[in-house]
């Protein structure tokens, strides 16, 4: 076994494993609805900027990175777009691919 069918492997069998490290995430992206094992990381929860004459005090900024098996979503989402994940609503303000691997990096704003 060479080394990247070593990775492949070891993303499968370890880190998207849900009996290891990963759980089972609804996304729905471009129509599509999908259950697959992923990992959703880092979720943080920041003060946003507000700006002048901006009376939405409460709402801040949520971040997050989605760890998901490229062959799980068939296709590599968009910059910018809008995606699902457990029911949460998330803009894609980076997209990272390492290995098959998808790595998305997430925000929305919440109360």
């Amino acid at each position: 076994m060479n080394f990247k069918e070593q990775v492949e492997r070891d993303l499968k069998e370890v880190f998207h494993n849900t009996g290891e490290h990963a759980a089972t995430k609804e996304i729905q992206y471009g129509g599509d609805f999908f259950k697959v094992p992923a990992v959703l990381d880092n979720v943080a929860v920041a003060d946003r900027t507000q700006l002048a004459n901006d009376n939405a005090d409460g709402i801040c900024a949520v971040t997050a990175t989605l760890f998901v098996a490229l062959c799980d979503l068939g296709k590599t989402p968009r910059q910018g777009a809008t995606i699902w994940v457990d029911g949460e609503e998330y803009e894609i303000k980076t997209v990272g691919t390492e290995e098959g691997e998808l790595v998305l990096g997430l925000w929305r704003l919440d109360e």
